[in-house]
């Protein structure tokens, strides 16, 4: 039950996290949005404020400038516009544009106009283009004369215009019990939309209401579609992975309860797939130490019994035959010198001084050597010393020292201790070479004598105990064991592993 709990929880949280980088998303992308849209808006909003302040500053000055009592007429003087101003770009004075008063020609120049009621052009800024007594069209261009604003396309580009209401009663919005009269407009266009004046944000207030909401709306909206979709992406894409880390959970549980050989299939090169190739890889590694401590383990176990061995052989047999060579050599010395016996004791003394000579190298081949507090080098030459000076065999050494793993150091001894005790015991050998040496990446130990020998293709002799015991523990270290030898021409053993 606890797999599935942590299936859910797994896949929850992550659908969870989806939802979250959904949500941020969305409120990222929504935000470039705003600050990319927003201050084009305001900037819009800003220039149409302008010249919807324009068109209102002119209408003022209409109304202060009307001399009839019913309706709207201009004095002649009345001038619309700077003739000062550049009508080639647009100036900005205070809170309105400033209107050029062009007489000649212009190209898309910011425009003031004064109209009656019936859409009669009384004034003009640009009379050449908008001739005074003429009817504007302003009606037909925006389709309603009430204090509307906006922007068009006109010949020459984009513009943006707006109309303010002049008002009888000298600017009096209102007269006559609340009711407005509208005795005329102050018609105001000016090229483009125009950049804002000053930081976008500064303009906000600005921004109308009706703005504001549909940007409002759409994010909302957007949020609220894309959170479920971003959930349900979650989740379909998290059930790979779950099961992915389940398969592993599950195997790291086996490899714990003693299931050493588990291991997971590598799906991908993402960082689960890589959590699971680690995951093998520790598995190689826990295996492999587990071999060698379990291969130690036997090697300790294998040296404390050769121990109590070499203990029991010298303590019982050793000294056993030690007292049958006194007896034979006591029966020799009471014997009359005539004795038919004396050839029997004498050959009875041999025998047994033989039989401790073996027993001797016996012994040292069992004896335990103390390579991990000294060394390969100072076991090795501790051997050698020991057979030359217990039974007087000439051990030639010349020992180079390696950097081996502790368990070549152990196998090297091992197997320089069989070599030499196999010389000494079975092939009468009174000189052994042993050398101890590095070629390339590998170390090589040799032992040679001059002993006896035997015939390497007779497989009795060739494949015994020993030679076997010797030839697995280099195969274990991938290494290798090599055996030369003719009857009467001596002995060559070559022992080679890898070196570190």
């Amino acid at each position: 039950m606890a797999l599935p709990r942590l299936r859910l929880g797994l896949q929850g949280r992550m659908a969870a996290s989806y939802v979250l980088v959904t949500a941020a998303a969305v409120l990222v992308v929504e935000a470039v949005g705003i600050v990319s849209v927003l201050p084009g808006l305001l900037s819009q909003v800003d220039y149409g404020q302008r010249v919807q302040a324009t068109a209102d500053q002119l209408a003022v000055q209409a109304t202060e400038a009307n001399t009839a009592t019913d309706g709207l007429k201009l004095a002649p003087d009345f001038l619309v516009g700077e003739p000062s101003a550049d009508p080639s770009r647009t100036v900005v004075a205070g809170e309105v544009l400033v209107i050029p008063y062009i007489e000649g020609k212009a190209t898309n120049p910011t425009l003031g106009l004064v109209l009656d009621a019936e859409d009669v052009i009384l004034a003009s800024s640009f009379p050449l283009q908008y001739p005074v007594g003429q009817r504007a069209g302003i009606a037909k261009e925006t389709g309603k004369l009430a204090g509307d604003a906006g922007t068009s396309k006109g010949p020459d580009g984009p513009y943006t215009w707006a109309l303010s209401p002049v008002f009888s009663g000298k600017g009096d919005l209102k007269s006559k019990g609340g009711r407005v009269d509208v005795i005329g407009w102050a018609y105001v266009a000016a090229p483009g939309t125009g950049p804002a004046a000053g930081p976008w944000w500064a303009n906000l207030a600005l921004l109308p209401k009706s703005s504001v909401g549909p940007l409002i709306q759409t994010g909302a909206l957007l949020l609220l579609l894309l959170l479920p979709l971003g959930t349900l992406f979650g989740v379909l894409t998290s059930r790979r992975v779950v099961a992915r880390l389940e398969r592993l959970s599950a195997a790291a549980g086996d490899f714990a309860s003693g299931d050493l050989g588990r291991r997971v299939p590598v799906r991908g090169s993402d960082e689960v797939g890589h959590l699971e190739q680690a995951f093998n890889d520790m598995a190689g590694r826990i295996t492999s130490m587990a071999a060698d401590q379990a291969r130690l383990v036997g090697e300790q176990a294998r040296t404390e019994e050769r121990a109590r061995i070499a203990r029991e052989l010298h303590d019982s047999i050793s000294q056993d035959l030690f007292s049958v060579s006194l007896i034979a050599g006591g029966l020799q010395r009471a014997l009359p010198g005539d004795s038919p016996l004396h050839a029997q004791l004498a050959a009875m003394r041999d025998t047994v001084d033989a039989t401790m000579s073996e027993m001797r190298a016996l012994l040292l081949e069992l004896r335990p050597a103390l390579l991990d507090e000294r060394g390969l080098v100072p076991a090795l030459e501790d051997l050698c010393t020991a057979y030359q000076e217990r039974l007087g065999v000439t051990v030639d050494a010349r020992l180079q020292p390696l950097e081996l793993t502790p368990p070549g150091d152990h196998a090297v001894l091992r197997v320089a201790q069989e070599g030499i005790a196999n010389a000494v015991r079975h092939a009468d050998a009174r000189h052994i070479r042993l050398r101890l040496v590095r070629r390339g990446d590998r170390a090589e130990l040799v032992v040679a004598d001059d002993g006896k020998g035997f015939d390497a293709l007779d497989p009795e002799r060739a494949h015994g105990l020993g030679l076997r015991v010797m030839r697995e523990r280099m195969r274990e270290l991938g290494g290798s064991l090599t055996i030369r030898s003719r009857p009467g021409r001596g002995t060559r053993l070559v022992a080679s592993l890898p070196a570190s």
